[in-house]
């Protein structure tokens, strides 16, 4: 069997979209002088995943954002190699007002 080699890489973001660009580019280039990587976790925050995952559609690169809620990211005609482990704020929103209605909280 084959075994894939996995090596993760951290970078951050300082929860401001340009740097969170800016990290994508230096790992997905090797800008930073390491062999670019096949593939980008994160983006916690909807306004930093948004420009990433534009990014990451344009270099058709895999992009999971654990955390971003944003309902645009759902467009899979504009953000097709883009996923999340998080359920957009409509969903959210209406399961909490079924939560609401089912316990009737006041």
């Amino acid at each position: 069997p084959q075994v894939a080699n996995l090596t993760l890489r951290i970078g951050t973001s300082h929860s401001k979209s340009e740097v969170g660009v800016a990290t994508a580019l230096d790992f997905l280039f090797g800008l930073d002088g390491r062999l670019p990587v096949v593939g980008l976790i994160g983006g916690v925050f909807s306004s930093i995943a948004l420009p990433v995952a534009t990014l990451s559609s344009v270099l058709t690169t895999p992009h999971c954002a654990y955390a971003a809620s944003s309902p645009a990211l759902s467009n899979k005609q504009v953000y097709p190699y883009f996923l999340r482990t998080f359920p957009p704020d409509v969903v959210q929103g209406k399961a909490m007002w079924k939560w609401i209605k089912v316990f009737r909280i006041p």
